[in-house]
């Protein structure tokens, strides 16, 4: 496990300890871990960003999207500079990374798994946007 990956994973564990919801705590640990400190969002504006997205967007639980996914996908827009063909190489390789690991996007399906499921989800985006990070890292050096 990378550097990158401990400290979003840490990030992550103490915010959900918090009681943040999964689209927060992800955003916020990679905002915390990945952003550039004069680049970063405030914690106000982490909550604001993602509160809409808690519970599978709106707390819509059924259909809705899973929050650390969402949180996943804002968080790799923040960490891909103003290149949004990037971001979106990154989104989907997160998304598809996600579904397989899941077998699902939907809320509803990973609330049944508990509240350490959740936390799971929040881990394995974490862990995902940090490969896809020192990837790039990795192919900037050669």
């Amino acid at each position: 496990m990378g550097k990158i990956n401990e400290k979003i994973r840490e990030s992550i564990t103490r915010r959900r300890g918090e009681h943040q919801c999964c689209s927060r705590a992800t955003l916020g640990a990679v905002n915390e871990v990945c952003v550039p400190a004069d680049k970063q969002l405030s914690e106000e504006t982490v909550e604001m960003l993602s509160t809409g997205f808690r519970g599978g967007i709106g707390k819509t639980f059924d259909e809705g999207t899973c929050g650390a996914l969402t949180g996943g996908v804002i968080a790799l827009g923040l960490t891909s500079g103003n290149d949004p063909t990037l971001a979106e190489a990154r989104a989907k390789k997160l998304y598809l990374a996600f579904k397989d690991e899941n077998g699902t996007v939907q809320c509803r399906n990973i609330v049944k798994r508990g509240y350490e499921g959740c936390t799971a989800c929040c881990h394995f985006v974490g862990e995902t946007i940090a490969s896809l990070l020192e990837e790039q890292e990795n192919s900037k050096g050669q």
